[in-house]
């Protein structure tokens, strides 16, 4: 090989060089780009399961609050009914002379 052949290959693989850092720069970008997504992807799955925590305590919450509420009234109806139940007996016993 000839000195103009050899300053030809190595001019050649000089500039192959230059493209694979160029490419490989491109590359270790691309590599922090995907590091940054999924750093935020793990924090979304963060917080989405801390919501998922969230609503079944306010379902549990809510639950809670409508059974304290529909026993509630179910004892309002059921002192309302014994009332005039009462009521009505005091009015027949009364009618019949016993009182």
């Amino acid at each position: 090989m000839t000195h103009e052949e050899m300053a030809v290959k190595i001019q050649q693989v000089e500039d192959r060089s230059k493209s694979n850092t160029k490419r490989l720069d491109e590359i270790d970008k691309k590599l922090e780009d995907n590091d940054q997504m999924l750093a935020s992807i793990a924090r979304l799955d963060q917080r989405q399961k801390d919501m998922d925590g969230d609503i079944k305590e306010i379902k549990t919450d809510v639950k809670s609050l409508t059974g304290k509420a529909g026993k509630r009234w179910d004892s309002v109806i059921e002192k309302t009914l014994l009332t005039v139940v009462a009521i009505i007996v005091a009015y027949i016993f009364s009618k019949i002379g016993i009182g």
